[in-house]
């Protein structure tokens, strides 16, 4: 390798033989979709341009850059290539091409005598360095015409992280069938969901995987790899240096996240906290933030550890008792995500849902009234991305109404829990007292048992999602929104207190 340092900009480059790359076909194949060209020469970089910035200002005279020249051609340089591909973007802005975006696909490189020269140099120039990844730029592609060549600075782990990798994987062999997935350790939560997301996505690309079991496998034997226990129908998960083991990546990722990417589901947004909560266990071990000790200990995380002393070495058990769990809040995420977005969007369109906003006592409320037996849309609904209602009726096929609330605005219900009443006790031909405060008590009414008024969760329940024997509300559906607006905005009767 010739060492090229440029004394105008202070960087430091190692230059390397194309001859010496060897490029796989599957990293070609992916530069040549998407229209990167390969590079003219090949280098490591180990002072880039902002370093050389910083670089300038400290240094007087040429003696410094002299000794840091001859430090770099007297180390002892080693590249060892290793299969982690990354394509990484980043947009520029300069006077001369305005705004520029630039793509590369880069080689993650082990390089020995890296840390040594670093050390040495730090002592020379009396400033603090940081390692960056070695890696090589084998494809670029630019915005502008004239930069097609140009690559994208990588100075520290974190920069290469902000930019956001895409990971470049090799083609698994089709005709392995797959018997185990073998983790490193005991089952942890990042590599619990990294198994989930296999099994559920990873049907197609692994045969057998759906179905596989599960054993610890510490160490690799030495003359085994990842493609020869492939071979055996074994899958690797956070081990043995592969495709999807995080220890071994240029950057903090997890083991799920690797198996999204891999899968191309890592934008699924019902996988999104998922993969949230696993990298903030894994790299924070704060699987919950809370300061309480019950919540830490009856959280995913806590209760796994808690299943892991009690089935030591029984990885199978502790991921068969935690897979249904993340099962069923993935099919909860994937209904907010997709199912109930393209409901309410129909309900809206025929009628089966009605907008409409009340104010109480000074501000306004977003109600919706809508019909619907997926019990699971009050929830949506309230949240952010269902429209933030501070109020939701939902009436479901069997008649029954059930009213829920915005935790964050807490709306009062007692007025319309009056009204309701009262129109359901007319409805049945029940005579009623005429003291509405009797009507906004908590629980039930022994005259109408069919509404329930529980302060603690603000919400006014005709049966509630499973009515059981409460019979359905007698009221006309077709008043029933004009009676919320008149009971939310308090216009028959207000509470005093």
């Amino acid at each position: 390798m010739e060492v090229i340092l440029d004394r105008e900009k202070c960087t430091l480059l190692l230059s390397v033989s194309g001859i010496d790359l060897n490029i796989p076909k599957f990293v070609s194949d992916y530069a040549k979709k998407d229209g990167l060209e390969k590079k003219m020469e090949f280098h490591v970089t180990i002072f880039g341009f902002s370093l050389g910035q910083e670089i300038r200002k400290k240094i007087t005279g040429a003696d410094l850059l002299d000794k840091i020249g001859l430090l770099a051609k007297e180390t002892s340089w080693q590249i060892e290539t290793t299969n982690n591909f990354y394509k990484i973007k980043k947009t520029y802005e300069s006077r001369e091409y305005g705004k520029e975006d630039r793509e590369s696909i880069v080689m993650m490189i082990k390089l020995d005598g890296l840390e040594t020269f670093l050390n040495e140099a730090q002592q020379i120039l009396n400033m603090k360095l940081v390692t960056p990844p070695a890696h090589i730029t084998l494809y670029s592609k630019s915005s502008v015409k004239e930069n097609m060549g140009a690559g994208i600075g990588i100075s520290s782990t974190e920069a290469f992280r902000n930019l956001h990798p895409v990971g470049i994987f090799p083609p698994m062999d089709k005709k392995n069938k797959y018997k185990t997935i073998a983790l490193p350790t005991r089952a942890q939560p990042d590599t619990i969901i990294a198994i989930f997301i296999l099994k559920k996505f990873g049907g197609d690309y692994f045969e057998g995987i759906a179905k596989a079991g599960y054993k610890v496998v510490a160490r690799i034997k030495d003359g085994e790899n990842e493609e020869s226990l492939a071979h055996k129908g074994v899958f690797l998960i956070d081990t043995g240096g592969g495709i999807f083991d995080h220890h071994s990546k240029p950057f903090q990722t997890t083991a799920s996240s690797l198996v999204s990417e891999y899968l191309n589901v890592s934008t699924n947004p019902a996988l999104s906290k998922l993969l949230q909560f696993a990298e903030r266990d894994d790299f924070f071990g704060k699987g919950i933030i809370s300061n309480d000790p019950l919540d830490r200990a009856f959280g995913l995380s806590g209760l796994i550890g808690a299943l892991n002393k009690k089935y030591v070495g029984e990885p199978d058990r502790v991921i068969d008792i935690v897979l249904p769990i993340i099962e069923a809040f993935y099919e909860e995420e994937n209904k907010r995500a997709f199912e109930m977005p393209k409901e309410l969007e129909e309900k809206l369109k025929n009628g089966k849902a009605q907008v409409f906003e009340v104010r109480q006592r000074g501000r306004g409320l977003r109600c919706i009234f809508i019909e619907t037996d997926n019990t699971s849309m009050a929830g949506f609904l309230r949240s952010k991305i269902g429209g933030g209602y501070d109020a939701v009726a939902l009436r479901l096929s069997s008649g029954h109404i059930n009213i829920l609330t915005k935790p964050q605005t807490k709306p009062d219900l007692r007025s319309l829990v009056v009204l309701v009443r009262i129109q359901e006790a007319e409805a049945k031909g029940v005579s009623l007292t005429d003291d509405p405060e009797k009507f906004s008590k908590t629980g039930t009414l022994t005259e109408i048992p069919e509404w329930y008024y529980d302060p603690a969760t603000n919400s006014l329940l005709n049966g509630g999602p499973n009515p059981q024997d409460i019979k359905p509300t007698s009221i006309d559906p077709f008043e029933f929104r004009k009676i919320l607006e008149l009971g939310l905005s308090e216009q028959l009767w207000k509470p005093t207190n």
